[in-house]
């Protein structure tokens, strides 16, 4: 699978009207799957550096993503976590986390990702979305995966 697949998988996926009334399980396994694929392929560094500072592509709308995402996984709630993990014993550490918040970033991302690889091509887009996981989405597809992790075994 292309990295363009993947990516256009993740958004078909998370997207899709479908997931309206689908199985919580099932619609969990089958994002969790997905969020794995995505994360091993940040194991490629296949990719090339290129200035895509001019780059003019339509960003997805995070507000919008949200909207959709309230209704597609809205069996989805806040899950708590730490703003410093290296410091778990710290006061104030405690932090609340949005499942829909960490989903329309990733996708956000991801669609920039999209028009890097659509406009300076392949090796381009698989630099920018290692490195743009590295900056960003990374840390939201890591909490969401325990988030998940929680949701399918309890624990």
């Amino acid at each position: 699978m292309t990295l363009a697949q993947l990516i256009e998988h993740y958004l078909d996926f998370i997207l899709s009207p479908v997931r309206i009334g689908q199985d919580e399980r099932e619609k969990t396994l089958l994002l969790a799957h997905i969020l794995d694929e995505l994360a091993i392929r940040v194991h490629d560094l296949s990719g090339i550096f290129i200035d895509t500072e001019s780059e003019d592509e339509p960003r997805l709308d995070y507000q919008d993503t949200y909207k959709i995402l309230m209704q597609h996984f809205s069996d989805y709630r806040y899950y708590s976590t730490m703003l410093d993990i290296n410091d778990p014993a710290k006061t104030d550490n405690l932090a609340v986390g949005d499942p829909l918040d960490d989903l329309a970033d990733i996708a956000v991302d991801l669609s920039d990702v999209l028009g890097v690889a659509k406009k300076f091509g392949e090796a381009a887009g698989q630099y920018a979305f290692v490195d743009s996981y590295h900056i960003h989405w990374g840390y939201h597809l890591r909490q969401l995966q325990l988030f998940l992790h929680y949701r399918l075994t309890g624990f």
